[in-house]
């Protein structure tokens, strides 16, 4: 196999080829590859995860330049434009060293007005007033501009910024490297052999720099490695690189035609190709800022071991769709760390711990650690659990309590419970009901929202969409729901699509009320043309008898179920106690019912878990539970740190979907109903799609639809997917 020869390679510390890296991002299963990039890391730097106290002031946005990628920059007197004035910027650093940074990061746009003379002072100032705060200013880019200005060699403009005070150079400007991508989106900037001169002779000098990649627009896997090769080189040559940074594509407000943000598989999966191909780089971020909180959090499961810092008021990943937000504290930062169980070390910008205490977490992790990955007792019981025993919740918290999210992932795959067609979705419209619904208003309110979906569906709504009725936010006022003419009038506007009915508490009690008997009623329903009984977050408070009471009632007149595990925090971490009880609970009960449609894992209301818990969650539930019961994340119940909306982004790129594409890999078996208006469903089989397998599109009581062939045909030219994983 192939994996096996590169892991082995890698293990023994051989260097792999460009080869070898190209294959890792075309076949690899990310579990597998993931795993292999968080040990090497491990071994490099041990449990340590870097985060800085930093601020990024980008002195303007009026450029010469017209890269299509960018939506930052303006010309001048166009609407937008700023250019600060030396002054602004001291003060705007002045109020971040007072929160403790120490590090000043400035790039920004190539003002036709300004002189070389302006940056040297702009350095001398800044470094004057706050001679001990790092300043990391100036792509290559900006360099050459100065030096052209100037008339002055790259040489000349870097050694008189560094005597007038700059640390280091940042990375920006790299873009992708061959001409044959770079060309087509920053033919203006210059040249990938210019770049790398540029950062040659900056650590000639011995001033150090960062080095980045932007990926995720229309450049190939090939490219991505040609790219990585360069630096790598580079590095061998001086060493002078601090850290490799992929930054991904943000795709609003600019002329590169991209209507969408990068996958987060794709995400994760070039973050550990740089950590096993970049064997000469110690450091590898995971840039919050563009990655997105949800995936930078996970990436550091996955080769990276770096955050990047606090940042306040990033502006140019911002103006072009960026979601993450312009800021992070401190606390933050390492919450993030903390809860994906590394160790939160705060570095200067060269990477040397800013406290003398936290160099004892930069000692590699050594190879009988990696063996174990834990203690005897739990890895012993993740071992049962894998072979199909049963356990008890004690043993189970204990397993979810210490067991690292990677041996998780490999009992999965050891156990045969990883889904090998790809997750499924269900096309749906939702609609929230209460009290003041009128049946009449029902038909003509789903009739509408079909005709809505009727030119951007992947199915055809009229005929095999599934239809929510969401009882979620009247849950108390159930007894007032007349669920009968509800299910009628949704029968009536759409004949031939599913019904499903979310919110177990206000079926209870509608049913009490009705005076019928629990089983005439559902039965009636049945008839009416109820499918499916779906657990909803707000039935968090119900009694587990009382709720299953219901779901038999419901089973017995052939009304299919979907319960619901709910994850949540307690004290700041994962209540994984409570979880094991619902799991426990779960497999008692899938023993003795039938017509369990599938068995939902969701994050209950204002709970902040974290996406490496959630993944965990995902791989121990499966586990845990027999086949062929499906496992479903349903993406309304998935937890999600980053904003929903960033400048330029539209409805169709929720969140969400970054997680969507990493759920194969732990063991998700559907992302559940699909609602329009809140998730597209295109987008949601795009990002399904790129975890190397072809989704299943499902419907209640159809079972699969036959639209494979005919999805795959509209997508066939979607980038950045890697190709069908086959083993060898």
């Amino acid at each position: 196999m192939m994996m096996r020869d590169i892991t082995l390679k890698i293990e023994q510390g051989t260097r792999i080829n460009e080869t070898e890296a190209l294959w890792l991002y075309e076949h690899a299963e990310l579990s597998e590859l993931g795993g292999l990039a968080n040990r090497i890391n491990l071994r490099k730097n041990g449990t340590a995860v870097f985060y800085n106290i930093n601020r990024h002031i980008n002195p303007t946005n009026i450029c010469s330049l017209s890269c299509k990628f960018c939506a930052y920059s303006k010309k001048i007197g166009e609407e937008g434009g700023y250019a600060y004035e030396i002054d602004e910027m001291i003060t705007k650093a002045g109020e971040a060293v007072a929160q403790g940074a120490t590090e000043i990061h400035m790039v920004g746009g190539l003002h036709p007005r300004w002189n070389f003379q302006r940056y040297v002072d702009m350095i001398k100032a800044m470094h004057d007033a706050f001679p001990d705060v790092h300043l990391k200013a100036f792509t290559a880019v900006e360099l050459d501009w100065m030096a052209r200005k100037a008339r002055k060699t790259i040489t000349e403009v870097m050694v008189e910024l560094r005597d007038a005070g700059l640390g280091s150079f940042p990375g920006g400007g790299a873009e992708i490297f061959h001409p044959e991508i770079r060309d087509q989106i920053c033919d203006t900037k210059v040249s990938g052999e210019q770049w790398i001169d540029t950062h040659r002779t900056a650590h000639k000098l011995g001033i150090r720099s960062n080095c980045t990649m932007l990926y995720g627009h229309i450049e190939s896997y090939t490219h991505r490695v040609d790219h990585m090769r360069r630096l790598r080189e580079l590095q061998d040559e001086t060493g002078g690189f601090n850290v490799f940074i992929p930054l991904a594509f943000q795709p609003f407000q600019n002329e590169m035609g991209i209507n969408r943000y990068t996958f987060g598989a794709d995400d994760l999966r070039t973050i550990a190709v740089a950590r096993l191909y970049l064997d000469n780089f110690k450091h590898i971020k995971s840039y919050w800022v563009m990655l997105g909180q949800d995936i930078a959090q996970l990436a550091l499961q996955f080769g990276a071991n770096d955050l990047d810092g606090t940042v306040l008021e990033e502006k140019i990943s911002r103006a072009a769709g960026g979601r993450a937000g312009m800021i992070m504290t401190r606390g933050n930062l390492e919450n993030l760390i903390l809860r994906s169980g590394r160790t939160p070390v705060e570095r200067t910008t060269l990477y040397n711990p800013v406290r003398a205490g936290d160099l004892v977490h930069l000692t590699p992790v050594n190879d009988e650690y990696l063996a174990a990955g834990m203690t005897d007792v739990p890895k012993d019981m993740l071992r049962s659990l894998k072979d199909g025993e049963t356990m008890s919740p004690s043993n189970l918290w204990k397993v979810a309590v210490t067991a690292p999210l990677h041996a998780i992932s490999e009992s999965l795959r050891a156990s045969g419970k990883t889904n090998n067609t790809g997750p499924s979705l269900t096309e749906s419209v939702a609609i929230s009901i209460d009290k003041t619904t009128r049946a009449e208003a029902l038909t003509h309110d789903i009739r509408h929202l079909l005709s809505g979906l009727e030119s951007r569906s992947i199915t055809a709504p009229a005929h095999a969409a599934a239809i929510i009725l969401d009882t979620s936010d009247s849950a108390h006022a159930g007894s007032q729901l007349h669920l009968p003419a509800m299910i009628a009038a949704t029968k009536l506007a759409s004949p031939g699509s599913s019904i499903i009915l979310r919110g177990v508490t206000a079926a209870i009690m509608a049913a009490e009320s009705s005076g019928e008997k629990p089983t005439a009623y559902f039965a009636n329903l049945r008839m009416l043309g109820l499918d499916v009984l779906e657990e909803s977050v707000s039935d968090n408070a119900l009694a587990t008898d009382a709720k299953w009471l219901i779901f038999t009632c419901a089973q017995a007149a052939e009304i299919a179920i979907i319960p619901l595990i709910t994850l949540k925090t307690l004290a700041n971490a994962p209540d994984w106690s409570s979880w094991a009880d619902d799991v426990t609970e779960m497999r008692g009960r899938l023993t003795t019912t039938g017509l369990i449609f599938a068995v939902a894992l969701g994050v209950t209301q204002n709970s902040l878990i974290m996406p490496s818990e959630f993944m965990k969650a995902i791989g121990l539930t499966r586990l845990a539970l027999p086949l062929p019961t499906q496992i479903w994340t349903p993406a309304h119940t998935m937890p999600v740190l980053s904003p929903q909306r960033g400048l330029g982004a539209d409805s169709d790129q929720h969140p969400v979907m970054k997680l969507i594409s990493a759920l194969k890999t732990f063991g998700s078996s559907g992302i559940g109903f699909v609602a329009a208006g809140e998730f597209s469903a295109e987008r949601a089989w795009e990002d399904l799609r790129a975890s190397g397998t072809l989704p299943q599109v499902t419907c209640p009581r159809q079972n699969k639809l036959d639209l494979a062939e005919k999805f795959a045909a509209r997508l066939s030219d979607l980038r950045h997917v890697p190709a069908p994983l086959a083993g060898g």
